[in-house]
């Protein structure tokens, strides 16, 4: 997927257009729960390392 669709996953990764990116992910895998679960978490590790996360007030 990386290759075929690099610019989508840098747009997801620098916070950008995120439902665009569930389209693709949802076009290269036929259910989003078939999407690999280290893509995912490499996903979810990135954004939490740039801080783009949202993060909730306590």
């Amino acid at each position: 997927m990386y290759t075929s669709y690099g610019w989508e996953l840098t747009n997801f990764l620098q916070g950008q257009d995120e439902e665009y990116l569930l389209e693709v992910l949802t076009e290269n895998y036929r259910r989003l729960r078939d999407v690999p679960d280290h893509l995912i978490v490499t996903l979810l590790e990135y954004r939490g390392y740039t801080g783009r996360l949202i993060k909730s007030e306590n």
